[in-house]
């Protein structure tokens, strides 16, 4: 009976137990992580003094209960088995029901667990995800943000070693800028001191022909005044030693004063153009000062070397008949040329005395801080021009000083030789110089694009960054979402408590409920009582238990609130760097930024540059064209072809200075022979250059390649050869495969320099025609059309004619005019005769017509050549022109080369008429004899004493050409202003 009466006690405590476990566990937070149930922090149990006081209480009532069934016992001792049978049926009824509710308590309390469990372990499972995600995605962004970070640092330290070798790139360039200047700046004062010598020169020259009449009239006074000039020579010989000395002083200064400005244009940068300029400057004062020194005894050397060589050609030419008649015309010449001569050292004496105010006054704006020694200078200048004057009154006096002045010019030849030399080989370097200037312009605009690639590629790295910021966001919007669910969970957590609050208050009230019961019904259950303490004590300790599980819960719980600290606290330092990102990319910007001004500068400057090469260029130009036009806008070569005849001897002698040639005349008998010395005649010619037996074609056209290169400059050239038949003149021109001539050369030279110009905006448009004059009719050897005619009408500016039906084909390299020239040739009129196998029997004219355009300046130029070779000159008994035909052309050639020599007499002569319309030859060549162009005459000449007759005439005309004034070269220019 005790038994089965405890039993329902205990399900009644541990359902109550159960309860109380089961509305504890209804959280979802309210499981460990180990999966056993724990109770949660805000889950407070039943205080002790409350525990103690129901049991107190079940105690009292259970002992009342006891009492009162004692003393009912013994009043009613006869009816207690029929109380006990009804007592147990109620309690029995009783106990039931109390099962079945337990049941369904139990039922629920189980639901509940499952459901428990279940929300616990989804949960943590949860939890779990989101924390290894968040771990994950921060740990990937940091990665990618170290990776990110070392990339753009080796980025930017590879810019940075970009930069510096840009900057040392620039810094190369610089002074290969400064020392290509200052090879100019030489190579300029050199080439204005040769131009200046040679014009010098060349007025002495002139003078020394209208004086040469008045040296013969003084030459009856020459020994009285050979002691005067002995003493001046004295004088001027100390006057040049001290002279030289103050020359080199003033150079060592000079140098010294150029060391200092280099020395300080480092420091100053800025002022290092205007130093170099002023430097300059100094230095071309002072040259020129001792170049009217050197000028003035190149004079007098020139005029004495003159004087001699005029003596020989009187004592050669008082052996002839025409004597008396030559002194005649000579001492009249010579009172027509004494008023000239006086009037030219007057304007000599003004323009120097004008030159010195200019120099002065230059001097003392340039040098304020040298003024002690510009004054010592000065003092010296005037007793140096006292000195010149003193010079410039003896020249009067002395002017035949025969063998050493004619040494004394040798060695000044050869020294001008060697600087001719010395001045190629600075204007070789200069283009090599200017070369690699091209090649480093070149190599900067490529480091130029790469630095705007890389540029570009900062600017994809930033979008980059641009998109790691989005992902971020992102993140952020992730954590946000993370707090809603926490904030969501603990709602859900409010309002589990809610119900756990209410849930109690209905046990508390059924418990209550069942205690009152209990203490009236259940009087006699005092062992079933003493278990449920001990059961009730259980449940203390399960409470206990709960409790520290509920404090493990809550550690828990705060580990998972440090962890979203931490997760913020990493939140935080991820905005830090990437604010230090955004500081990283501000700063690559900005270095990007001066990267692209530095690109800028550098674009500039290398603009800069190219605008100074180009104005270099045309000074380049200018003085090119003054030097030849200070050497003689007509120049005369000789030249002498090798000697094939069999008895070897050689009529021609040339002079070492390779600028003149005897030719001795005379009988070839063997009596003769016998005695060459008083048989032999010699007669001494003098031109701009002699190319001997010896010379090459290469040699030639070195000579002349300087003025093919004034075509391109806007100038028109002329290159005519001039000889009999034989003597090499359609070698010198044409030439062969193996030895190209002036033409073909000419060809290759134009437009080599053409390519040249091109890096300097120059664009040139090239056309060719060849024409050939044969018996006087006008024939297009370019055309296919040999019945077409050809005639000459004037042109409108009254300089030369124009062809009509001229063929004008339009080249673009060198091979397409060298294919037209071979087809030209095979159209030529040729013959054999004894003279020449392959005798030309006409006059070829070929002409190169040269159009430029200069996109940077808008400049427009219009250049022509024109490269004649002439039939020979020949005699009809010679030239074994037996015929009808050869006879014919014979006679036309030989009429348009007289036609053509006397036109070359008037021009000499001065003459108000030239015939120039009595030949087609003459017409032809009037714009390149009486224009403006700049003329080359080649006199070819035989050295074999059969032919000392034509070498003589030739020589003697090639003479008189040299004696002609063709007016000053001038180019043809067209300035575009709107390309400016």
């Amino acid at each position: 009976m005790d038994s089965h009466l405890r039993k329902p006690t205990m399900n009644v405590d541990a359902s109550r137990h159960a309860i109380l476990l089961g509305k504890e566990n209804e959280h979802p937070a309210a499981h460990g992580a180990d999966g056993t149930s724990e109770r949660p922090s805000w889950s407070k149990p039943l205080p002790r003094h409350t525990l103690q006081s129901i049991t107190n209480k079940t105690v009292t009532r259970t002992g009342e209960g006891a009492t009162a069934s004692a003393a009912a016992s013994k009043t009613k001792a006869d009816n207690q088995p029929l109380i006990e049978d009804e007592e147990t049926g109620q309690v029995i009824e009783l106990l039931r029901t109390l099962q079945k509710k337990e049941q369904e308590i139990d039922a629920q309390l189980e639901i509940a667990r499952s459901e428990q469990e279940q929300l616990r372990v989804a949960f943590i499972q949860d939890e779990k995800q989101f924390q290894e995600k968040e771990q994950e995605r921060v740990d990937a962004l940091i990665e990618e943000r170290r990776q990110e970070k070392l990339e753009l640092t080796q980025k930017i330290d590879a810019e940075r070693e970009k930069l510096s070798k840009l900057s040392d790139r620039l810094l190369e360039l610089h002074n290969e800028c400064s020392r290509s200047v200052a090879l100019r700046s030489q190579k300029e004062s050199i080439l204005r001191k040769e131009e200046l010598k040679s014009e010098q020169a060349k007025e002495n020259i002139a003078n020394n022909q209208d004086t040469l009449s008045k040296l013969q009239a003084e030459q009856t006074e020459f020994n009285a005044s050979m002691k005067l000039k002995e003493e001046e020579r004295r004088k001027l010989s100390q006057l040049s030693k001290t002279m030289a000395a103050d020359v080199e002083a003033l150079e060592k200064a000079a140098s010294a004063a150029a060391e200092q400005i280099e020395s300080t244009r480092i420091k100053k940068g800025t002022l290092e153009r205007d130093l170099a300029a002023l430097d300059s400057e100094v230095l071309f004062i002072k040259q020129k000062n001792a170049r009217g020194e050197t000028d003035l005894q190149d004079a007098l050397a020139e005029l004495e070397r003159r004087q001699g060589s005029m003596l020989k050609a009187d004592a050669g030419l008082n052996e002839s008949k025409d004597l008396q008649h030559l002194e005649q015309g000579r001492r009249e010449k010579l009172i027509a040329c004494e008023g000239a001569v006086k009037e030219f050292l007057k304007e000599l004496h003004q323009r120097h005395a004008q030159e010195l105010v200019v120099l002065q006054t230059r001097a003392q704006v340039l040098e304020e801080e040298h003024k002690k020694k510009l004054a010592e200078q000065e003092v010296e200048f005037h007793a140096l021009m006292a000195a010149l004057q003193e010079c410039d009154d003896a020249l009067s006096v002395a002017m035949q000083a025969e063998e050493e002045i004619e040494t004394a010019l040798m060695k000044m030849r050869t020294l001008l030789e060697t600087e001719k030399a010395a001045l190629l080989g600075r204007k070789n370097n200069e283009e090599i110089i200017m070369r690699e200037l091209q090649m480093s312009r070149d190599e900067l605009f490529a480091e130029e694009q790469k630095g705007v690639l890389e540029a570009d590629q900062l600017s994809a790295k930033i979008a980059e960054l641009a998109s790691t910021k989005s992902c971020v966001q992102k993140l952020e919007l992730d954590i946000e979402e993370c707090r809603v669910k926490v904030k969501n969970a603990e709602a859900l957590d409010k309002n589990l408590r809610v119900k756990y609050t209410a849930e109690k208050e209905q046990l508390n009230s059924a418990i209550h409920e069942l205690e009152q019961t209990q203490a009236i019904e259940l009087n006699a259950f005092q062992s079933r009582q003493q278990d449920m303490l001990l059961r009730q004590r259980d449940a203390l300790k399960d409470l206990h238990e709960t409790e520290k599980a509920n404090e493990a819960l809550q550690l828990e719980l705060d580990g998972v609130v440090s962890a979203l600290e931490v997760t913020e606290k990493n939140l935080e330092k991820l905005r830090l760097r990437m604010s230090l990102e955004r500081e990283e990319v501000d700063r690559l910007e900005g270095d990007s930024r001066a990267f692209h001004e530095l690109q800028l500068a550098q674009q500039v400057r290398a603009k800069e540059y190219e605008l100074k090469i180009i104005q270099e260029e045309q000074q380049r130009r200018y003085l090119h064209n003054m030097v030849q036009e200070l050497k003689g806008n007509i120049r005369v070569f000789c030249r002498v072809r090798p000697d094939l005849s069999s008895s070897g001897n050689g009529v021609i002698l040339i002079d070492d200075s390779a600028r003149a040639l005897v030719v001795r005349s005379g009988t070839q008998d063997a009596k003769a022979k016998a005695q060459l010395r008083t048989t032999v005649v010699e007669k001494r010619f003098e031109f701009d250059r002699i190319f001997g037996q010896l010379s090459t074609q290469d040699d030639v056209f070195d000579e002349i390649s300087q003025v093919v290169q004034s075509a391109l400059d806007g100038y028109r050239v002329c290159l005519f050869a001039y000889g009999q038949t034989g003597s090499g003149k359609t070698h010198t021109m044409i030439g062969s495969k193996e030895h190209p001539g002036v033409i073909p050369r000419s060809i290759r030279k134009i437009f080599s320099c053409a390519n040249t110009l091109s890096d300097q905006g120059w664009s040139f448009e090239l056309q060719v025609a060849f024409i050939e004059i044969y018996n006087e009719r006008v024939r297009d050897l370019l055309s296919s059309n040999r019945a077409q005619k050809c005639e000459l009408k004037p042109r409108m500016d009254s300089l030369g004619y124009n062809v009509t039906n001229l063929t004008h084909e339009t080249v673009n390299n060198e091979r397409q005019v060298l294919m037209l020239l071979e087809h030209a040739m095979k159209n030529r009129m040729t013959a054999s005769t004894k003279m020449n196998e392959h005798s030309s029997r006409s006059h070829s004219i070929f002409r190169l017509f040269i159009h430029g355009k200069n996109s940077i300046t808008g400049q427009e130029l219009d250049g022509a050549l024109n490269l004649v070779d002439l039939a020979g000159s020949e005699r009809l008994d010679k030239s074994g022109a037996v015929d009808k035909d050869r006879r014919e052309e014979a006679k036309f050639i030989n009429l348009s080369l007289t036609t053509l020599n006397q036109c070359i007499m008037g021009l000499a002569q001065a003459s108000g008429h030239i015939k120039y319309r009595d030949s087609k030859l003459t017409q032809l060549l009037q714009d390149s004899l009486g224009g403006n162009s700049k003329t080359i005459m080649f006199v070819n000449v035989s050295p074999a004493f059969d032919n000392r007759q034509e070498t003589l005439c030739s020589l003697q005309f090639g003479q008189s050409v040299n004696a002609c004034e063709i007016g000053t070269a001038q180019r043809k220019t067209l300035v575009n202003f709107d390309d400016l």
